[in-house]
């Protein structure tokens, strides 16, 4: 069976659109993966950044209530009358290192989110896409069906000695 061009190119157009269409989602989806793992990479550098925030707090409080400790026994005061100054900085030490804790798990989860997120997006375009490509060949299909109905029938018409015009 022989194919007429324009049936053929009905076709081939469908083809490639179709096939863009799902190259199309296959690259988002990849650019979602890609995404979603510079996020997680993200979040677990912003955890150890928290790590290092902590010790930094945790040395300064050190070196700090070391000055308040050997300021007040050069100056001849006892130090023990410092204990309740040393509890509030100790206290407040430890709620600084809290907060940066905190704001830390808090930063990696947003990321880790965005990262699913990213992902998510990524494989429904692929879905997107592929439904794309379906409509397309339906379509592309249907035209090259109605184009072979029209000229079948013309075919017919013409062949039964009925001519159209003056």
């Amino acid at each position: 069976m022989c194919m007429d061009p324009i049936s053929a190119s009905f076709i081939i157009s469908t083809a490639a659109t179709a096939g863009s269409q799902v190259i199309s989602g296959v690259s988002s989806m990849q650019t979602g993966k890609a995404n979603a793992a510079v996020y997680r990479q993200q979040a677990a550098l912003r955890e150890v950044q928290a790590q290092v925030d902590i010790e930094t707090a945790d040395r300064n409080q050190r070196r700090d209530m070391g000055k308040k400790v050997s300021g007040a026994a050069a100056s001849g005061i006892d130090t023990r009358s410092f204990l309740d100054v040393f509890a509030d900085d100790l206290a407040e030490g430890a709620l600084e290192k809290s907060k940066i804790k905190y704001g830390a798990t808090i930063d990696a989860n947003n990321l880790r989110a965005k990262a699913a997120n990213a992902e998510m997006q990524g494989k429904a375009a692929l879905v997107g896409s592929i439904f794309g490509a379906v409509g397309s060949a339906a379509a592309g299909y249907g035209k090259a069906r109605a184009y072979d109905m029209k000229s079948t029938a013309g075919s017919a018409v013409s062949s039964a000695g009925v001519e159209y015009g003056d």
